[in-house]
């Protein structure tokens, strides 16, 4: 993978998808979590699940989709 490339992600049963490109080359760094609830609620969790991965990217998620979305050919 190299930045600009185009990213799918499966949810955990792969009904739903992510769409992103990819921001950064892999880092080992800690990254800063903040989502729009966070900004206005310090309790709220990110919305999503924080991965423990040790190597990481930066990605610019575009749309969140269905599975029956996906074109014949792709899934």
């Amino acid at each position: 993978m190299v930045v600009g490339d185009f990213v799918i992600l499966p949810d955990q049963g792969s009904s739903k998808f992510l769409l992103g490109f990819i921001l950064s080359d892999a880092f080992d760094g800690e990254i800063n979590h903040v989502s729009q609830e966070t900004v206005f609620d310090e309790m709220s969790d990110p919305g999503y699940t924080i991965s423990n991965f040790q190597k990481k990217r930066r990605v610019f998620w575009i749309k969140e989709f269905m599975q029956k979305d996906l074109p014949d050919k792709l899934s």
